[in-house]
């Protein structure tokens, strides 16, 4: 005789209490079930003269129970899905054992042959089924009968169907089986020759369920409808909206198809500022904070505000969350791309084209103090002109100005335009450092060389200012 293990028979008989949501009262129903999988093993003290005593029987079972002679054991490490699955396939035990043994469980087993029946296509034999099981004195098993009620009366065509499960929907809006009711709704709409109405509930299926089985079959309904009527696809509303439930309930590739599908389109201001808020999310949760930066500020120049001033609130932390933690990032990549291109070498041992890189890569991410370090470091070599030149183009507006004026030191003397050029950069660092005087002579000594160059005409108009700094007339 095979032995049910407690585990095992834990697992059946959670399967069915955790899938069919039985509360406390069905579980006095249960203890016969329990007690025949596995009576309970405990000690007691033996009498006067015994010399042992085995572990009794516990009080509800019999030695006669049909539970205790069950030829096929329970898998000991079947999961409760595992068995409830067994369980529908008619596997290793069979329905019509458990019922003859506990006939109090009836409604319960009543209802799991519906739901078999349901999904073998014999809505006739689910109905029946589930006659019984409304009879039931749980109020849970009654509630997934009107579940089984409803979803047999649509497959049947049945007159009163559609009010059946409308009354089902409008008391049990979250039910378990909701979208496979709401199916069968659209099915039997199209099936009555109600086809704008079929369509509106596959839609809504494909818009707010976008993940689920009853969203494939509803495209798929979708799909046999166009073949032979002119169909309208999916508008810019709905669309926003089912890669809102995507982003939100997956799958993710989906959710990024969608997205990226939605910023190639022109949406009207309140959809736009909506898809790139669902973009942010995407971007946050990938960890992509620039992107997601980048999304946020883009939804906020819609000028339209979306959700309640809580949840705005919210998402203005967020982004500015986001912002940071994308300089952070940038910074830290950025320090160890100049951690490569060192090589572990001293500062003063770069070569002038290595010393460029570290100075762009610096300045981009605004490190300043590895920045100032680079410059020290450039301005003691002897670079080319043009390599310092190029050098401190690129460290303005990041790099300390008096550091960006001594690598400039120089270059103002070679001939032609690099001499110039180099003589107006240092009159902008004399005057970014306040030195207007200065910078003045600097702005005048470019005059002087030519006047009809571009850089002239940058340097009339830097000698103004500086000439008001100092409030003396221009020359």
């Amino acid at each position: 005789m095979g032995r049910l293990s407690r585990r095992g028979a834990g697992a059946f008989l959670a399967g069915i209490t955790l899938l069919l949501a039985l509360p406390g009262q069905a579980q006095d129903r249960e203890e016969r079930l329990w007690c025949a999988v596995e009576p309970p093993a405990h000690e007691s003290m033996p009498g006067l003269g015994a010399t042992s005593v085995g572990p009794p029987a516990a009080p509800m079972c019999h030695p006669d129970d049909p539970l205790l002679h069950l030829a096929t054991p329970l898998p000991s490490e079947a999961s409760a899905r595992e068995a409830w699955r067994a369980v529908r396939a008619g596997g290793w035990l069979e329905l019509s054992v458990v019922e003859a043994a506990a006939p109090e469980l009836a409604d319960v087993f009543a209802l799991l042959r519906a739901e078999r029946q349901l999904a073998e296509g014999d809505a006739d034999g689910a109905r029946e089924r589930v006659r019984v099981a409304r009879a039931s004195p749980d109020a849970t098993v009654t509630m997934n009968a009107r579940a089984g009620e409803a979803l047999a009366l649509l497959a049947l065509d049945h007159r009163r169907a559609l009010t059946t499960a409308r009354g089902f929907l409008d008391q049990y809006p979250e039910h378990r089986r909701r979208r496979a009711i709401e199916l069968a709704m659209a099915g039997y709409q199209e099936r009555k020759g109600r086809r704008g109405d079929a369509l509106q509930r596959y839609r809504q299926l494909v818009v707010y369920a976008p993940a689920t089985p009853e969203a494939a079959e509803a495209r798929r309904r979708i799909e046999a409808i166009a073949a032979g009527h002119r169909v309208r696809g999916l508008l810019p509303i709905e669309r926003v909206q089912r890669a809102d439930e995507l982003l939100s309930w997956g799958p993710l590739p989906e959710a990024r198809e969608s997205l990226a599908a939605l910023r190639e389109e022109r949406l009207p201001a309140p959809l736009t500022a909506q898809a790139r808020l669902l973009d942010a999310r995407l971007f946050r949760f990938e960890g992509r904070f620039p992107e997601a930066a980048a999304a946020y500020a883009a939804a906020k120049q819609t000028g339209v505000e979306v959700g309640e001033p809580a949840e705005r609130e919210l998402r203005e932390k967020r982004s500015t969350d986001v912002a940071r933690a994308a300089v952070a990032r940038e910074r830290e990549a950025a320090r160890r791309r100049l951690r490569q291109v060192r090589r572990g070498r001293r500062l003063d041992r770069v070569a002038g084209a290595h010393l460029l890189q570290l100075i762009e890569i610096a300045a981009g991410a605004d490190l300043r103090e590895e920045l100032d370090a680079i410059l020290a470091a450039a301005a003691e070599k002897s670079l080319p002109p043009r390599v310092r030149l190029d050098a401190a183009l690129r460290a303005f507006g990041a790099g300390d100005d008096a550091r960006i004026l001594a690598l400039l030191e120089g270059v103002e003397l070679r001939p032609g335009s690099l001499g110039r050029e180099g003589r107006y950069f240092q009159g902008v660092a004399l005057a970014r450092l306040e030195r207007h005087a200065q910078a003045a002579d600097a702005f005048g000594d470019v005059l002087t060389a030519s006047t009809g160059d571009w850089y002239a005409m940058l340097a009339r108009q830097r000698l103004a200012e500086s000439c008001r700094q100092q409030e003396l007339p221009p020359a």
